[in-house]
């Protein structure tokens, strides 16, 4: 069937066929980035929960650690002692937060302005 075609035919066949072969190719990727792009909405919806749940998990276990220390204190002058060293340690900890939002903030702000 194929020696009664011209060359010219031929040639248009078999570019008919890449053509289908691209656009199957294409419709495949398509509805591959379409889940994707589904799949990272349903992420970012979920994020404030999560990250919440991360947050009563970290203070859980910052009240788990006060309380084991006021267990394990020995004496009364030792939980005075223990309570400065943490209002001090609670100083810097919130001196990193505030840092590291600040350098987010800026950075948000240099992509937002400079592009």
């Amino acid at each position: 069937m194929l020696k009664i075609l011209s060359f010219f035919t031929k040639q248009m066949l078999i570019f008919g066929v890449v053509i289908v072969v691209l656009m199957l190719i294409s419709v495949v990727g398509h509805y591959g980035m379409q889940r994707i792009a589904d799949q990272t909405r349903k992420v970012e919806t979920m994020f404030p929960v999560l990250d919440a749940a991360m947050e009563v998990k970290i203070g859980e276990v910052r009240a788990m650690a006060l309380m084991m220390e006021v267990l394990a204190a020995p004496t009364s002058e030792s939980l005075v002692e223990m309570k400065k060293e943490r209002a001090v340690n609670d100083t810097i900890q919130k001196q990193k937060e505030f840092n590291q939002v600040r350098v987010q903030m800026v950075a948000g702000l240099d992509r937002l302005y400079l592009g």
